[in-house]
């Protein structure tokens, strides 16, 4: 039998995916393309239809017994620390637009 799977977040490919009943959580994630550089991978949630949610440590392996139901949702977050370096360029506007203040003050 198949189920669908909701992958959303910082993956390759999120969507909705049409599984077999007995598919484990790396392969949902290869199929959406897998985590994307900078996913914050101690903290995946599977968030069930009932709106019960599990936190999952994919660097400590300890998914391996998890059953996937129909209509969960894996959400891959972006960890902080990649999301201030990928758009460093928000805060080089800030530092040059406080530049051109304190000149104008001047």
């Amino acid at each position: 039998a198949r189920m669908s799977i909701n992958i959303c977040g910082h993956v390759k490919y999120p969507g909705s995916y049409l599984v077999y009943d007995e598919i484990d959580m790396l392969t949902c994630l290869s199929m959406a393309g897998g985590p994307l550089k900078g996913a914050k991978l101690s903290k995946v949630l599977i968030i069930s239809k009932d709106g019960f949610v599990r936190t999952i440590d994919l660097d400590k392996n300890n998914f391996t017994k998890l059953q996937l139901k129909p209509h969960d949702t894996i959400k891959v977050d972006e960890k902080i620390s990649h999301i201030i370096l990928t758009k460093t360029s928000i805060i080089s506007v800030l530092l040059q637009l406080t530049n051109v203040m304190l000149t104008a003050l001047n």
